[in-house]
């Protein structure tokens, strides 16, 4: 027989084992709720996706000991101390290393250097090179620093670089826009080396960032551009989504290229959560911690939801052997967009790295996509930059 006293604590310890436990989730969700800033928020460029040691370098190609990734396929930049080069696509090679052709270099590679390969191929100290020059704008949270080169057409197109890299992305497909008649703007937005940092520090997939990029269209207005076809790298394809939902600009964009595009961050961070173990049934309450902590509204972030409000063309190139920017949303926005959305996947190219695997298929389906956006006479006049 339970006596009265044996049951009072039997119902305290239950209750103090129900507080512990609550006590605990709260704990384990706040904490797994700030992972959000640090593997999400944070503005991190890498666009590394592999290394290699050197081997030997002659006849005009690199024999590389692959340390994971050395045998991607198609051209690829080689970063090394005190230098750079840049690699095409995978050759045979008797020895059992990985042989790719030497295209260009700057610095010297010697045998016993490790490098790493670099999915934009060249940096920004490449700029001048690829005939662009520089220009600043004014934006909501300082001077933007932006690279452009001139063109015939008055349609601009204005490529926004995503969380992981930077204006260097752009480069390996300016010179066929260029050598299309088109003009071109490269920018940077808040939180970039050298730009202003927003007041949280945080890349906010456009929810902010949105107001750099207009202030960039504005810059293009008054130098004759009549409308825009905008081409986002990864997270920056949610940026020009935002963009199109909230700026006044969104009816001069007559396009929309997009390239391994963030398309839902809430589901990525669901995704990566299930990945790494987290209980499912906890995942809905801790986005929601998230978006309190850190004032993102995910669900305004969800472009898949809101890809009625898409008014523009889209082309999307994406991989086939991607490790980020999982494919399904993809084919989810362009489903939802129908006939509006052409999608186009490269296979074996892993993330962003359509055009590395593949340029010439690539910047035909891109010139191919500007041409048909321009192709209408604009229906704008021009900005007078005076007024």
């Amino acid at each position: 027989m339970v006596t009265k006293r044996a049951k009072r604590w039997l119902t305290r310890g239950a209750t103090l084992t129900a507080l512990t436990a609550v006590v605990f989730f709260l704990v384990a969700t706040w904490l797994q709720a700030g992972s959000v800033a640090t593997d999400w928020l944070t503005a991190s460029p890498d666009t590394s996706a592999g290394s290699a040691i050197i081997v030997s370098v002659g006849g005009g190609a690199v024999d590389l000991q692959d340390l994971g990734g050395a045998d991607v396929p198609g051209v690829w930049g080689l970063v090394f101390d005190g230098g750079r080069a840049v690699v095409g696509d995978v050759e045979p090679s008797p020895s059992g290393n990985v042989r790719r052709p030497l295209l260009e270099v700057t610095g010297v590679l010697t045998p016993g250097t490790e490098v790493w390969f670099d999915v934009a191929v060249w940096d920004l100290d490449a700029v001048e090179r690829f005939g662009l020059d520089a220009a600043v704008t004014n934006g909501p949270e300082g001077p933007l620093v932006l690279w452009t080169a001139p063109g015939d057409n008055d349609t601009w197109v204005v490529f926004v670089h995503g969380k992981r890299g930077n204006q260097a992305e752009a480069l390996r497909l300016v010179r066929a826009v260029s050598a299309a008649g088109f003009p071109v703007a490269v920018i940077a937005y808040r939180n970039d080396e050298g730009a202003t940092p927003s007041s949280d520090g945080h890349h906010g997939y456009g929810y902010d960032e949105w107001q750099d990029l207009q202030a960039v269209l504005d810059f293009a207005l008054g130098q004759g551009a009549l409308d825009f076809v905008l081409v986002g790298y990864g997270s920056g394809g949610s940026i020009v989504g935002t963009l199109l939902y909230e700026s006044r600009l969104a009816n001069r964009v007559v396009g929309v290229a997009l390239d391994s595009p963030m398309l839902s961050l809430g589901a990525a961070i669901r995704d990566s959560w299930v990945d790494s173990g987290v209980p499912a049934w906890t995942i809905g309450w801790t986005k929601a911690i998230a978006s309190m902590r850190f004032g993102l509204d995910l669900r305004a972030l969800d472009h898949v939801e809101r890809s009625s409000e898409w008014q523009a063309p889209v082309l999307i190139l994406h991989g086939r052997d991607e490790g980020a920017s999982p494919l399904d949303r993809v084919e989810a926005f362009a489903i939802a967009r129908g006939e509006e959305a052409l999608l186009l996947t490269f296979p074996g190219a892993g993330p962003g790295a359509s055009w590395n695997s593949d340029q010439t298929r690539y910047e035909a389906a891109v010139i191919g996509f500007l041409n048909d956006a321009a192709a209408e006479v604009s229906k704008f006049e021009p900005v007078d930059p005076e007024r």
